[in-house]
């Protein structure tokens, strides 16, 4: 009898097949070879290129198994390349190291438009993942909120943070927390504490929260950036070649009024001016640039990272001195300028939360205020089906807060009965104080 194959060779290839390690995912190495953007998708179309945005990778190596830490975080300024990012560490998990992946909106709405517009365009023009994917909405694996593999070894699922259905039923070993700062609370409590704990099965999970900030105190993404190692961008002087961090500070303080086309900043340690034009030296690793880490220790664990449009080639800085003096320019009374527009400064264009102004209101307006609701004094509004107050007991006063909830436990509001939806309305607790002597 003659044997066509050799069964000692065949036990040996299976040993080594079992034996060898995978390769290593390297999500920078594989965004260079795969990913090529169209217009539709990128302000720079064509293969993607590391030149442009240097300190984006080293967080792509955080995000790679090699990192121990279990948590990125990335605090930016509006249209950065954040989503690119995500989009990257997504579709390089896909194809590289397959498993289930969670991406989390911050409304399902919004999960169902980056899946039309952001996932499924990158999918189709990318070689290498295409061939995962059913294009077939027939497929009961493809559908607007689940991708999953032709081979079944791995899926995306995009959810909504105000979905609490949509955060159960996996358990995802990577996962994306996208737009963070605006996420809310749901109906089950915490989304941020649901979408974490999906996760926390696995000794090598990896969570990618990202966002632009908002407002602190109670700004997500803020808040996990100081839980983490907090790393800035530092770069070299084009003149003495000391490295430093570009801060907004820096720049505001030599703006010119009438020429913020000469907006620049000034390097710390020699005194020479630096100029837009030496940005793309500056921002190159191999002339010095690093992210430097202020509590290195955390970063077994959690690294986080902040990055802003003083280092973006997309946006100039004469357009970032430009609108820095329109907020400036405008009266409280402009909608476009006073506190409103400062926000979004601070948010969109240095990637910062916006500090809010806590100065308590004076208990003689909010007397004033309940008065003018309609509510009659020591009269519970009928659709009140519980009552919730809390005491603060001062020195010379004690204070007190005394809320009435409604159906589906929304608060009511102090507005006169007529109103006919007051589940919509803002909720606003009636608080005054009681003087001992009254």
């Amino acid at each position: 009898m003659t044997m066509l194959f050799n069964p000692e060779r065949l036990k040996y290839e299976a040993l080594f097949e079992a034996a060898t390690p995978p390769p290593p995912v390297d999500y920078l190495a594989w965004a260079k070879q795969n990913i090529v953007f169209s217009e539709r998708i990128s302000a720079f179309s064509g293969a993607y290129n590391e030149a442009l945005f240097p300190f984006f990778s080293e967080i792509l190596r955080a995000l790679s198994p090699e990192d121990p830490c279990s948590i990125v975080t990335l605090g930016k300024s509006a249209q950065v390349g954040g989503t690119v990012l995500a989009n990257i560490f997504t579709l390089g998990t896909m194809d590289m190291d397959p498993c289930d992946f969670l991406y989390v909106h911050p409304t399902e709405e919004n999960a169902s438009r980056w899946s039309k517009t952001k996932l499924m365009p990158l999918v189709r023009e990318t070689n290498a993942i295409r061939a995962l994917f059913s294009e077939t909405s027939r497929d009961g694996g493809n559908s607007i909120l689940y991708k999953e593999r032709i081979d079944g070894r791995g899926a995306i699922q995009a959810a909504g943070a105000n979905s609490p259905a949509g955060l159960s039923m996996i358990s995802p070993r990577k996962q994306v927390q996208d737009d963070l700062a605006k996420w809310s609370m749901n109906e089950a409590g915490d989304p941020e504490t649901q979408a974490d704990s999906r996760s926390k099965a696995f000794f090598n999970r990896k969570v990618f929260k990202i966002s632009t900030p908002l407002v602190s105190p109670g700004c997500r993404i803020t808040t996990n950036y100081h839980l983490g190692t907090q790393e800035s961008y530092h770069v070299p002087c084009p003149h003495c070649e000391e490295l430093q961090e570009l801060r907004w500070e820096n720049m505001r303080d030599h703006i010119d009024p009438e020429h913020p086309e000469d907006a620049h900043f000034v390097c710390i340690h020699c005194g020479c001016e630096i100029r837009e034009h030496h940005r793309a030296w500056m921002v190159a690793p191999e002339n010095g640039a690093r992210w430097v880490a202020k509590y290195p220790d955390r970063a077994r664990f959690h690294r986080s990272f902040h990055i802003w449009v003083a280092y973006s080639p997309l946006e100039s800085w004469e357009a970032l001195a430009r609108a820095w003096l329109k907020v400036q320019s405008g009266g409280p009374d402009d909608k476009e300028k006073g506190a409103g527009a400062e926000q979004v400064f601070y948010n969109d264009w240095l990637g910062l939360p916006f500090e809010a102004d806590n100065k308590a209101i004076d208990w003689e307006d909010l007397r004033d205020r309940g008065e003018e609701t309609g509510f009659q004094r020591g009269l519970i509004p009928a659709e009140a089906l519980a009552l919730a107050i809390g005491m603060d007991v001062q020195g010379d006063r004690v204070e007190w807060q005394l809320i009435g909830y409604g159906r589906n436990r929304f608060p009511v509001r102090n507005r006169p009965w007529r109103c006919r939806s007051p589940r919509r309305q803002p909720s606003v607790g009636l608080s005054r104080p009681f003087r001992p002597h009254q």
